[in-house]
């Protein structure tokens, strides 16, 4: 993999993915449950999240480290949270190292609301 590119919205933005270099890195527990960049990559890793990866085992983890690296973002004012409603707009990027270009783009309900059961 060469690289993985979030587009989110605006309150994703700074919430989720700035600072970039401490979201990439997380050194505290906070961090790495705050980290947009660390989630991405760890799903990428070691597929469903876990307790043990937000804690020093997880966030220290060489593999973890080196993909979340490779994680970068672009704001949209079309992804992330619609105003005032349970629905929200994202889409990852992933390029290949063979030059392919694997895109996903998902909208839906948040999870936690009564809605989405």
């Amino acid at each position: 993999m060469k690289n993985i590119r979030l587009f989110v919205g605006l309150t994703e933005d700074f919430s989720l993915c700035r600072p970039l270099e401490i979201k990439r890195n997380p050194s505290t527990l906070s961090e790495a449950q705050m980290s947009l960049p660390y989630s991405v990559a760890l799903a990428a890793v070691g597929g469903k999240p876990r307790l043990k990866h937000f804690l020093r085992e997880g966030y220290t983890n060489a593999e973890i480290l080196r993909i979340s690296k490779k994680v970068d973002f672009e704001v949209y004012q079309e992804y992330g949270s619609q105003m005032c409603t349970p629905v929200v707009k994202a889409a990852v990027e992933v390029k290949l190292t063979d030059g392919r270009v694997l895109r996903e783009d998902r909208k839906g309900i948040r999870h936690g609301n009564p809605k989405n059961r």
